[in-house]
């Protein structure tokens, strides 16, 4: 998913679209695009942009071109992700991956994949505890109350194409504290992830 504004990066992207912000001298959208590249059970891969993002569109077309690019109406996630499945003709179990999320690695999404495929859930939703994001540094705005813990979503999702259009029972995937996922929504993010990037 590539089609949201960024606006709490605007001072880093005011020369351009978020998921095309250079981070360690590559646009951030490229991290995701290659972590799913190498997940063996990714079977095909989508990049969704909106009205938001038109120079990420053609970016990835121009840079990308084995890649399908579904351009949707910007009218939120949820629909956006809807037109998305129908334009595209997915079926059956639909990875969905934002673009602002540079310290993934194949072996995370793999254990990702693993999970849902146990749980036996329509929908699968990915966080990390709290804690862990202090550690990293960063102040998440979402928060959520899970058997006593606090958690925080990292915007990966499973859902089931076949009931995209129905609210779908979900379950709660909650990584390790050691698991470093980070969305880059603002100017300390971005610091943070270009400094832990720097150290691979």
């Amino acid at each position: 998913m590539a089609g949201g504004r960024g606006t709490r990066l605007n001072k880093y992207i005011d020369r351009g679209e978020k998921p095309l912000l250079l981070l360690s001298g590559r646009p951030m959208i490229t991290y995701s695009i290659d972590a799913l590249k190498k997940t063996r059970e990714i079977r095909h891969i989508y990049i969704i942009t909106s009205p938001n993002t038109p120079e990420t569109a053609r970016w990835a077309e121009e840079n990308r071109p084995e890649i399908q690019v579904i351009r949707t109406p910007g009218n939120g996630y949820v629909q956006d992700m809807v037109t998305a499945v129908r334009e595209t003709r997915v079926e059956g179990a639909l990875l969905m991956v934002m673009s602002d999320l540079p310290l993934i690695t194949p072996g995370l999404l793999e254990r990702v994949i693993c999970a849902y495929e146990e749980v036996g859930t329509d929908a699968l939703s990915v966080y990390i505890p709290l804690d862990a994001c202090k550690r990293l540094g960063t102040e998440p705005e979402t928060v959520f109350h899970k058997d006593g813990k606090l958690i925080v979503p990292v915007g990966i999702n499973i859902l089931n194409t076949e009931k995209i259009e129905i609210e779908q029972e979900d379950y709660n995937f909650v990584l390790d504290d050691s698991d470093m996922v980070l969305n880059v929504n603002t100017p300390r993010d971005y610091h943070i992830c270009e400094k832990i990037l720097k150290k691979r």
